[in-house]
């Protein structure tokens, strides 16, 4: 149902908790939504930065209300649809298969950091 409202969103705002330890409802709404509005948390910091079809914001109602307004301008603009592209790509890093990659080369040179 989540995912479903993402999808028909032209900007989805998910709220993290200040101290996330990674935030996947923020790369799931770059790729469901046209644009998605984060506000900041330690976890969103890595993909909030760049081309990708994100707005980063301070966590507060006042903020939040700002970047939406914000976002729904970016989103009329044919700039969007490459923001979009770069935000799929972003995400496409975050997969299970990727992460299971990333965790398999630190095991695998642990030897090494130590």
């Amino acid at each position: 149902m989540v995912y479903q409202a993402m999808a028909e969103s032209v900007v989805a705002l998910p709220l993290p908790n200040k101290t996330e330890g990674f935030f996947l409802p923020g790369i799931e709404a770059m790729v469901l939504a046209d644009w998605a509005v984060v506000p900041d948390c330690i976890a969103s910091r890595e993909y909030s930065l760049g081309k990708a079809n994100i707005s980063s914001c301070v966590l507060n109602r006042e903020a939040c209300q700002i970047a939406i307004e914000d976002a729904f301008k970016r989103v009329k603009s044919w700039k969007c649809l490459v923001n979009k592209w770069h935000g799929r790509r972003l995400s496409a890093n975050y997969s299970p298969v990727q992460e299971r990659n990333s965790y398999q080369s630190i095991l695998n040179n642990v030897d090494t950091i130590w």
